[in-house]
């Protein structure tokens, strides 16, 4: 199929896609909402990638505290498809998301390829699918202790960087709270509740947004992903949560036949923001770039 650019038309656009970039003759690629439902994030990443390359964020339904969200990460993608549908009806498609949004995009790709559709790129940026029971053993296996010990350094450094480390000597200071806001940016996985995630910012955002927060983990925690076998492109930072350490794929070589793994700069909070974003960018078009000379040969 050759794409042919609708960013210079009246188009209507589907209520839920954003045309952050939406001129070029490229295919375009199709950014999934983080955690919270805003397409923001993707922004910066999709200006970064030429004025030549369309580029379209999908917000969350509900976002706007009027229209009903969806509940499950497959309802979220179903109705996604319906947005992407409205501007590219049939592939190869180019997808993307980070954190949840990948969880997301990658559900999307799951049901193209049920419905034989072609997913040539599809990139997740510091994505983790929430294991399942039975993932939550830890398995003491010569292999993953030594990639836990490997990963301390990154992990430290990191978090030096960023003014955490100093943080661990309030917990003795400030009591369980303070502790507890401490280990949850340190990586230590115990999330409960999005004032958990996000902290005091809670307080400061409308209660549609937090209900919507509140659903799209309780999707994440529930979801379980099938296999995929067309290839996926994992972006993650140099270093992993702390309790995490044992698995660079960051719990995605249960589901994905071909997996390919890059390293980037910065953390899970900023590796969109400047400059960690840059790079992100360079990587992507690097990626699509491949793609497209491949698909020429």
């Amino acid at each position: 199929m050759v794409y042919t650019s609708k960013g210079n038309s009246n188009h209507l656009y589907h209520n839920n896609l954003i045309p952050i970039q939406p001129k070029g003759s490229r295919p375009p690629i199709f950014w999934v909402h983080g955690f919270g439902g805003e397409v923001i994030g993707g922004a910066i990443l999709g200006r970064l990638l030429g004025p030549d390359q369309p580029f379209y964020g999908l917000q969350a339904r509900g976002v706007d505290g009027i229209e009903p969200p969806q509940e499950t990460i497959k309802e979220m993608a179903s109705y996604y498809l319906g947005a992407i549908a409205s501007i590219q009806p049939h592939g190869p498609y180019f997808l993307g998301g980070y954190c949840l949004g990948g969880v997301i995009a990658y559900e999307i790709a799951c049901q193209l390829q049920s419905m034989s559709e072609k997913v040539d790129l599809l990139v997740l940026i510091e994505a983790s699918p929430t294991p399942q029971p039975k993932d939550k053993r830890i398995i003491l296996k010569r292999r993953t202790i030594s990639l836990f010990f490997h990963n301390i350094p990154a992990w430290w450094r990191s978090h030096w960087q960023l003014g955490l480390i100093k943080g661990l000597a309030e917990v003795y200071k400030k009591g369980k709270k303070k502790s507890k806001d401490v280990l949850i940016k340190l990586g230590v996985p115990i999330h409960i509740s999005v004032a958990d995630i996000i902290g005091a910012d809670a307080k400061k955002l409308p209660l549609s947004t937090v209900q919507l927060m509140e659903l799209q983990l309780k999707a994440l925690r529930s979801y379980v992903p099938q296999l995929y076998t067309d290839r996926v492109t994992l972006l993650r930072v140099d270093h992993l949560p702390i309790l995490k350490g044992g698995d660079p794929l960051l719990g995605w070589s249960r589901y994905a036949r071909d997996l390919e793994v890059k390293t980037v700069p910065g953390s899970h909070s900023n590796v969109l923001q400047q400059p960690h974003v840059r790079v992100v960018a360079q990587i992507l078009r690097e990626c699509m770039d491949q793609v497209l000379h491949d698909n020429s040969l």
